[in-house]
């Protein structure tokens, strides 16, 4: 009896390629990082409202006994302004050219510029929300205002004219409302006293001649503000909390 082993040998070596390309398959997939199980991810599991409500107050320290060198008789702030908003973008940044909305707040204390600017920020999807106080307020005074943060809009910034002055604002820039996954209760944070660049002069007075050309932004040290390295004791400060 003749016995063939051709289909014999034939079915060992189709067996032996099948392995081997599962071999490799696997090898592939765990040099790669795939997971062959077809798994389900699982959904976040974050509690964190998408929205906050903060107040920001405004406390004035600016007073005759903190700041007595050349100090004015009709002391006082512009309307305090807020604005929420992403991190590209922000009321002023130091070292930059001032806008004509912060040039306009800092030299006469006038906000329509500066509405306009703030609203073309939230129709760009910049920022989310600003508000502006009811009225100036006395270098000691103090304001009130509520405001609406997302975490897309996470970040606030805060302006005001110091006044009278050629173009003399304070400010903060850029305060984080959102960190770690999670809104921050309560922030305390000093306001800095700035120079738009925008206009002369180095005393308490309006109607000073224009700066040509223009200069950056810069943080105040010099009198009859500062004292030669920065503005001590400060002007004021924000007390931000947020609502439960």
């Amino acid at each position: 009896m003749t016995y063939s082993f051709k289909p014999f040998l034939l079915v060992l070596f189709c067996v032996f390629i099948s392995c081997n390309v599962d071999e490799d398959a696997n090898k592939n997939n765990e040099d790669n990082n795939f997971n062959t199980v077809n798994e389900v991810p699982e959904e976040p599991n974050d509690n964190t409202p998408l929205t906050a409500t903060y107040t920001v107050e405004f406390i004035g320290e600016w007073t005759a006994e903190s700041h007595p060198n050349m100090f004015p008789n009709d002391d006082h702030f512009s309307k305090t302004i807020l604005l929420t908003h992403d991190a590209n973008v922000t009321l002023f940044t130091e070292g930059e050219l001032a806008s004509t909305g912060i040039e306009d707040m800092s030299e006469i204390g006038d906000n329509d510029n500066l509405e306009v600017e703030m609203q073309t920020l939230i129709s760009a999807g910049e920022a989310n929300q600003y508000k502006i106080g009811p009225a100036s307020i006395p270098g000691n005074g103090t304001d009130l205002l509520t405001v609406e943060a997302t975490q897309n809009f996470s970040k606030l910034s805060y302006v005001a004219m110091i006044a009278p002055s050629p173009d003399w604002f304070s400010g903060v820039s850029s305060v984080s409302l959102f960190e770690n996954g999670s809104w921050v209760n309560t922030v305390e944070i000093d306001v800095k006293a700035y120079d738009a660049g925008t206009e002369n002069g180095n005393t308490f007075s309006y109607d000073n001649a224009e700066t040509i050309p223009q200069q950056p932004i810069t943080q105040i040290s010099d009198a009859p503000l500062g004292d030669g390295t920065t503005v001590s004791p400060r002007l004021g400060y924000l007390k931000i909390t947020l609502q439960e």
